[in-house]
């Protein structure tokens, strides 16, 4: 019996591998509900064009709940994660953070929720970056200007308005500069044949992160039995 999940690290034979954030269409509760689609999931490919889903299509970073002063606890969800590469080599995911439902997160205004992580296996939640700002971002990107040694924080409100903040130290929370109007940003478009997919971007992963990561998150099947 040959087990496929532990056969990847052999298939991944490129240096590079592209691996693709992005969240799915909710469905009925029963089905995929929106708590499960609005988080960011992964999916891997080779040739940079034909991408398959990990960990069975499923979430693979959740926004934590909030605590309420009387004990509670109220669930969060996430919308357009962004997935980049920082300056010390992690890897880097911002996102709007929402309601469980999708809807604007009161206490997200005028924010974006940072994570980090090493091997896009495991992640930290840092905390919500302060845009310095009253309205709700609706859509974010993070990159890496060499000439400022800062990074710039693409946004927009949802409503025709595009911003950008600049900020040095992405553990600062309350570090990132006056947002400044900006032209507005896209992403590369993303095609992938997964059900539900709402593609966000792609980014480039060594062979040996990939190889860990396909491992852990495919499902082992039986090819062969002899």
């Amino acid at each position: 019996m040959i087990n496929k999940g532990e056969d990847h690290a052999m298939i991944l034979k490129s240096e590079f591998i592209k691996v693709l954030c992005y969240t799915r269409t909710p469905q009925e509760d029963i089905i995929y509900a929106s708590r499960l689609a609005y988080s960011m999931h992964l999916a891997y490919s080779e040739n940079g064009r034909d991408f398959q889903a990990l960990n069975h299509n499923s979430g693979v970073l959740f926004a934590k709940a909030t605590n309420h002063d009387n004990g509670t606890l109220r669930a969060k969800s996430l919308k357009n994660p962004y997935l980049f590469r920082m300056a010390d080599g992690k890897f880097g995911v911002v996102a709007v953070r929402t309601e469980a439902d999708g809807q604007q997160d009161e206490e997200s205004r005028g924010a974006v929720l940072f994570f980090t992580s090493g091997d896009l296996l495991q992640y930290q939640e840092i905390g919500l970056v302060d845009l310095k700002s009253d309205v709700y971002a609706h859509d974010v990107a993070y990159e890496y200007d060499e000439s400022s040694q800062a990074y710039v924080i693409r946004w927009s409100d949802g409503k025709g308005g595009s911003y950008q903040n600049k900020i040095q130290d992405l553990y600062d929370l309350a570090g990132a500069g006056t947002p400044e109007k900006a032209e507005a940003f896209t992403l590369e478009a993303v095609s992938a044949d997964i059900e539900g997919v709402q593609p966000r971007n792609v980014i480039r992963v060594p062979r040996e992160t990939a190889q860990r990561l396909v491992c852990r998150l495919t499902v082992p099947e039986n090819i062969a039995i002899e």
